[in-house]
């Protein structure tokens, strides 16, 4: 998502605010799939799986997000 701004913004002209910058960066790495293990029990799919997935990206969020927005200081 980074690369993508940096990209977008360098070859149209244009330039986003820093807040917006950041707001982005951070909503692109929280977790989507919370809807999974539902999907998962209604398709009748490996609903421990699904739950495992689920579970693994919210506590990987918690360490990313600290960490992106360090990097995010440097840009």
């Amino acid at each position: 998502m980074i690369v993508l701004m940096l990209t977008g913004t360098h070859f149209s002209g244009t330039h986003l605010p820093a807040m917006l910058q950041q707001t982005q960066i951070v909503q692109s790495a929280t977790p989507m799939l919370a809807v999974l293990p539902i999907l998962a029990t209604e398709a009748h799919g490996d609903v421990n799986y699904a739950t495992n997935v689920v579970t693994t990206s919210t506590l990987l969020f918690v360490v990313v997000v600290p960490v992106l927005m360090q990097v995010i200081q440097f840009i």
